[in-house]
């Protein structure tokens, strides 16, 4: 199953500022956590794709238990918390789910 989040610019926020911020946040959950790393990290360039995400980064994940994991972490360290509340959601609006793997991938 996959894990995505997809991040859309909130209007007061500079693309630079967007990117440096949700670029430099993933790149170093890959630091920290380089077991978890993600699959797939885009940008919508060439105005291609729905206009509401601008990013969108992609996790295989094993099950449901391995986001409480994340998430207890996460909890419990308070810089983890700081960059998320003062970071990536003042720069953007989140969404996220989670999409059964149907089997389709290809080697």
């Amino acid at each position: 199953m996959y894990y995505v989040e997809f991040f859309k610019k909130k209007s007061d926020v500079s693309w630079e500022r967007f990117r440096d911020v949700i670029e430099g946040g993933y790149r170093r959950w890959v630091e920290l956590h380089p077991e978890d790393a993600p699959v797939l990290a885009v940008g919508r360039t060439w105005r291609l794709g729905p206009r509401d995400a601008s990013y969108m980064i992609v996790y295989k994940i094993d099950n449901f238990s391995q986001l409480d994991e994340w998430t207890k972490n996460r909890s419990s360290d308070p810089d983890s918390e700081k960059a998320i509340m003062e970071g990536t959601l003042a720069v953007a609006d989140m969404d996220s789910g989670v999409y059964e793997d149907i089997g389709m991938e290809l080697p």
